[in-house]
C-alpha cells in the first residue's frame, strides 16, 4: 500500500478525523483484500473480513506509535481478526506457520478477483459501510 502524508493522516485520525480515516480505508482497502482472500473464499467473507479489521483499527489507532508502519500494522490486524475468527483453530496458526509469505501471496493473486485491486464500485461500498459504522458509534458515544 502506498499513502501519501501518512503521518499527518495518522494524527488526524488520532485526533477523530473521520474523513482522513475514511482516505486510508479507501486507499488500502484494495490491498487488504488481496490477504483477505488468502484466507476465505467468498467476496462476501473477504468484505466482512476487511471490514472489521477496520473497525478495529478504528478503536486501536491510537496505539499506534509509528504512523510509517502503518501498513504494517492494518495487516497484522487482518490476520488477528481472521485467527479470531476460526475460535482457537490450530489450522489457522498452522497455515501462516508453515507458509511463506510469498506463497501465500502467489496463492492470494490466484483467488483474488481482479487481483488484489476492489472495483472502484467495491472500494466504495466497503468504505461506506466502515465509515457509517464509525459515525454510529461516535454518535452513541456522545448521547
Amino acid at each position: 500500500m502506498y499513502y501519501d502524508n501518512i503521518e499527518e493522516r495518522i494524527m488526524l485520525v488520532k485526533c477523530g478525523d473521520v474523513s482522513a480515516f475514511e482516505e486510508l480505508v479507501l486507499e488500502g482497502c484494495g490491498s487488504l483484500y488481496l490477504y483477505a482472500a488468502v484466507l476465505r473464499d467468498t467476496k462476501k467473507e473477504r468484505f466482512d473480513l476487511v471490514r472489521s479489521t477496520y473497525l478495529h483499527a478504528w478503536d486501536r489507532l491510537a496505539m499506534l506509535e509509528i504512523p510509517t508502519k502503518y501498513d504494517v500494522w492494518i495487516k497484522g490486524i487482518l490476520w488477528q481478526e481472521a485467527a479470531a475468527e476460526y475460535d482457537e483453530d490450530e489450522v489457522m496458526v498452522e497455515h501462516v506457520a508453515h507458509d511463506r509469505v510469498s506463497r501465500i501471496m502467489r496463492e492470494a493473486f490466484r483467488y483474488a478477483e481482479n487481483y488484489w485491486y476492489l472495483s472502484p464500485e467495491d472500494k466504495a461500498r466497503l468504505t461506506s459501510s466502515v465509515i457509517s459504522e464509525i459515525c454510529k458509534r461516535e454518535e452513541l458515544k456522545s448521547n
